[in-house]
């Protein structure tokens, strides 16, 4: 079993992930679309998921091992909207994330890249990805201080 801290750190980590992988995305989505934009795409997107994935499983941990019982979490209005944010923002990177891992197959098979409407239209959506990000560490460090 590993140590609670252990555990906050790791969550604290897939945060940095998710966000900087987005972050990353929208850089590389500036340059014109390239076989290494494709690939850098990717593989930020597949970063996104696992930062996800981790701040999940931890975030079950810490609410589960916490020496705070669950219900003190349940009256926390920054903590109702933090998982609902968090909630709409893994659904809302559905769609770019499955576009992303379009062009691998397409550039895998053909070599083709993606057009720039769609490179762009996906810049906007992941723009609009990193907005939440904050958003949520700021509402969970709300959390933790009582609000």
């Amino acid at each position: 079993m590993m140590p609670l801290f252990f555990v906050e750190w790791m969550h604290f980590v897939g945060m940095l992930l998710m966000a900087s992988a987005t972050t990353a995305q929208i850089f590389v989505l500036k340059t014109p679309p390239s076989r290494a934009g494709v690939r850098a795409i990717v593989r930020g997107a597949v970063i996104f998921m696992i930062g996800s994935l981790v701040i999940v499983s931890t975030g079950l941990s810490r609410t589960l091992r916490s020496p705070q019982p669950l219900t003190a979490y349940e009256h926390s209005l920054c903590f109702s909207i933090a998982i609902g944010l968090f909630v709409l923002l893994l659904l809302w990177s559905i769609r770019p994330i499955r576009r992303v891992l379009g062009w691998r197959r397409v550039f895998k098979a053909t070599g083709a890249l993606p057009d720039d409407a769609t490179w762009r239209g996906t810049a906007r959506m992941l723009k609009a990805q990193l907005a939440p990000v904050s958003i949520i560490t700021l509402l969970m460090v709300l959390t933790t201080h009582g609000y």
